[in-house]
């Protein structure tokens, strides 16, 4: 019976310390120190984000290559987010209209993103903004996820 505890424990710590999945950012006020503050992966930025994601990182059913629009010229991710996952974030972004969001992977912001007022189909597009060099850095790093 011990046995099983410690080994639930260890798998439970583990878990809190990967923390990977869909975080709200926080917004402390200016003289208060952030309790969890991640670098992006690209760039020096930094992000304050929530103690714990309100997605987990499971719920991603799928990763794009790099596509390209060739109407409006730019690069992007398409990544593809459970039944589940999307309706915890329909239901954050009702709750919290103005919120901001984090995907993070490996202690490390992949994007930060607006909710919008409904996510009609399961995924969010990514790095339309982002330089072709780093989205393929986000491109790696969301390919060491087991999806």
């Amino acid at each position: 019976m011990i046995f099983l505890a410690t080994i639930l424990l260890l798998t439970t710590s583990h878990f809190q310390e990967s923390g990977d999945g869909f975080y709200i950012i926080s917004s402390p006020a200016k003289k208060t120190h952030c309790a969890k503050e991640l670098r992006m992966i690209t760039g020096k930025s930094k992000v304050c984000v929530a103690n714990k994601p309100i997605i987990d990182i499971e719920a991603i059913d799928y990763v794009t290559d790099i596509l390209y629009d060739p109407k409006s010229k730019v690069h992007y991710i398409d990544i593809g987010i459970t039944h589940s996952g999307m309706q915890t974030l329909n239901k954050m972004v009702q709750s919290l209209p103005e919120s901001k969001f984090a995907m993070v992977v490996q202690s490390n912001v992949i994007c930060v993103f607006a909710g919008s007022q409904d996510y009609a189909i399961n995924s969010i597009r990514i790095g339309e903004d982002a330089a072709l060099q780093d989205l393929k850095l986000i491109h790696e790093a969301l390919g060491k996820l087991k999806h």
